[in-house]
């Protein structure tokens, strides 16, 4: 159980998500998981591991496998937003985007294109 807490925790820190931001996606309330990422409870719901594999974009076997170190390929989960995790891709596709371009979780697409435009014209100039 420890092994799959430190996991959840660490895939939290890789996305800068905290237990309430996590709980709000899940729908899991915050105090049954601060409980958990406590290591005060030596059980939990399948149902609630599967919410929080998909929010943290992981299979239940990297969770529950103490042999198992990869996490899911599939970045789009990543962005909340569907369009900025299309425009992310874009941008990774892109080497000079992709060195000039640090993006946040949580943002917009209307923010991402912002920078793709800011970074286009000082190119053109």
């Amino acid at each position: 159980m420890k092994l799959l807490v430190n996991k959840i925790i660490k895939l939290m820190e890789e996305r800068e998500m905290t237990c309430l931001e996590l709980s709000k996606q899940t729908g899991i309330p915050n105090t049954t998981l601060s409980v958990l990422l406590k290591g005060r409870t030596d059980k939990i719901d399948i149902i609630k591991l599967r919410k929080i594999c998909d929010i943290l974009n992981c299979s239940l076997n990297y969770l529950m496998d103490d042999n198992c170190d990869q996490v899911r390929e599939d970045k789009s989960m990543y962005y909340l937003d569907k369009e900025a995790a299309e425009m992310a891709e874009e941008i990774h596709k892109n080497t000079d985007l992709k060195a000039l371009f640090d993006a946040s979780r949580k943002i917009k697409k209307e923010d991402m294109q912002l920078v793709i435009d800011m970074i286009n014209r000082l190119k053109s100039e």
